[in-house]
Parts: C-alpha cells; sequence; structure tokens
C-alpha cells in the first residue's frame, strides 16, 4: 500500500501518530480491494470512521490496560484483509512470523510492565496514590480488616499507603466516621491511633518542603492527643485527601 500510494513519510513518525492512520490504512485498503476483486469486501465508510473515532478513544482517553488490549480487535478485520491477499505461503509471511532474540528480549522487557499494569487495573497494586475506598481490592481491605483498623462494615473513603502491594507495615486514611493511622515502629512493633471525627479538636496540614517529600496531617483529639497521617505532596493529593478530610471533620462539629 505504501509503494502503491508513493508515501513517503517515515515508519518513526507514523508510529508517533499511529491512533490518526486507521482510516488511512482503512481506506487504502478498501481501494485496492475495489481495485482488486471489483467491489469492497471490508466495512462501509460511515463503520471505518466510527471505528477510527473508536480507536482513538480507546488509545488515548482509556487507562486500562484491558482496554488497551481490546484496541487491537479494531485492526483485525485489517489485518485478515491483507493476511487473505498475501496468502498462508507468503514470504513477508513466513519472515515475520519468525521470532529472533530481539523478539524474546522484548518480551522478557515487557512482561513485568504487563503484569504490573494488570495488577494496577485490579487494584492489587496501590501504585503510592491517595485512592479511595471502591479502588481498594478487597485483599487490600481484608488486611486492614486483619490488622483492625477498621470493620467489615466500615467503607473507607480515602486510603494512602507508602507500598505498592504489602500494605501491613503502613497507612492512613479515613471512613465517613473517623480518621486512623497505623504503622511499625523501630521495635517492630504494630501501632494504630484513631479519632473520631466528632472528637478531633484541630487538622492541620504541614506541607514537604518538596514534591519529593511527604506531606503530613496532624490530627488533635479534643483530650490535646495527636497523632500523623503522612500523603504524597502533590495538588492531587492535598486535594483528594486533605480537603476531603477537613470538610467531613468541620460537618461533624
Amino acid at each position: 500500500m505504501k509503494e502503491y500510494r508513493n508515501d513517503k513519510s517515515m515508519p518513526a513518525i507514523r508510529s508517533v501518530f499511529y491512533c490518526f492512520w486507521y482510516y488511512g490504512i482503512y481506506d487504502g485498503l478498501r481501494e485496492d480491494s475495489v481495485r482488486r476483486y471489483g467491489g469492497n469486501k471490508l466495512f462501509s465508510k460511515p463503520i471505518a470512521i466510527m471505528l477510527s473515532f473508536l480507536f482513538f478513544v480507546f488509545l488515548y482517553l482509556g487507562s486500562s490496560i484491558l482496554i488497551m488490549t481490546l484496541s487491537a480487535f479494531f485492526v483485525y478485520p485489517l489485518n485478515k484483509y491483507i493476511i487473505g491477499i498475501n496468502g498462508d505461503n507468503s514470504n513477508a509471511l513466513s519472515f515475520y512470523s519468525k521470532w529472533s532474540f530481539k523478539h524474546y528480549a522484548l518480551t522478557v522487557l515487557m512482561l513485568p510492565i504487563l503484569f504490573f499494569n494488570v495488577a494496577s487495573d485490579l487494584n492489587l497494586v496501590l501504585k503510592e496514590k491517595v485512592v479511595s475506598g471502591h479502588e481498594m481490592s478487597l485483599i487490600h481491605k481484608g488486611v486492614l480488616q486483619s490488622l483492625d483498623v477498621v470493620k467489615a462494615d466500615d467503607y473507607i473513603e480515602r486510603f494512602y499507603s507508602s507500598a505498592l502491594i504489602n500494605i501491613k507495615n503502613d497507612g492512613n486514611g479515613f471512613t465517613d466516621e473517623y480518621v486512623f493511622s497505623y504503622w511499625v515502629d523501630e521495635n517492630n512493633e504494630f501501632q494504630v491511633e484513631k479519632a473520631v471525627f466528632s472528637n478531633i479538636q484541630d487538622v492541620e496540614l504541614i506541607r514537604g518542603e518538596s514534591t519529593e517529600d511527604n506531606a503530613s496531617i496532624k490530627i488533635t483529639r479534643d483530650d490535646s492527643s495527636s497523632f500523623l497521617l503522612v500523603i504524597p505532596n502533590t495538588k492531587v493529593s492535598l486535594n483528594d485527601f486533605f480537603l476531603d478530610l477537613k470538610g467531613r471533620w468541620l460537618s461533624a462539629l
């Protein structure tokens, strides 16, 4: 198709804007079908326009690895047409179907990334960010219940842990009724602090010096005792966690 259309664009440039090339590839194959068979053996232009739009949305607006994988099905009818033209015994199909060293190397390098992305989509990995209760997996909620940090019928509004997978050593958050923080101290002993919103005297934000440093939230109870919550020092985290926490505390006064 590149030779037929005298396309002189560089493959590297095409790869950057590949999400825009779906209709162009379809149109080239449609022209080939008309020239070769006297008619369009692919789908109609309106369907191609719709698929082109969905292909773009799936690739650039979908963060889920599942959505990214589903987008591969959009090119299936195009690949099927090309393979049908070349035939099962074509030199190109035979050459590009062989695995070389680079294919094995890329597989080894990409599999951990793929597993991490799948785990993130399944909420098995928290990615060191503030998450809401519905973003937490049942496994993570079960860990908090086993540590007696929350009860089974508590709904966690916001949660943060510096751990990616194993959240047993530290974490903090709040439900619709109370704030909690837990950690393992220098003596390897588990510590947990809780405070019901109606028993909190003050909620103070202590910003980190940079985005690399965590921010702290000092929770002071009515009896003047206090403990700290730790969250990332980013605008998103401060808005999602601190402002929500403070709003719930003020509404409980």
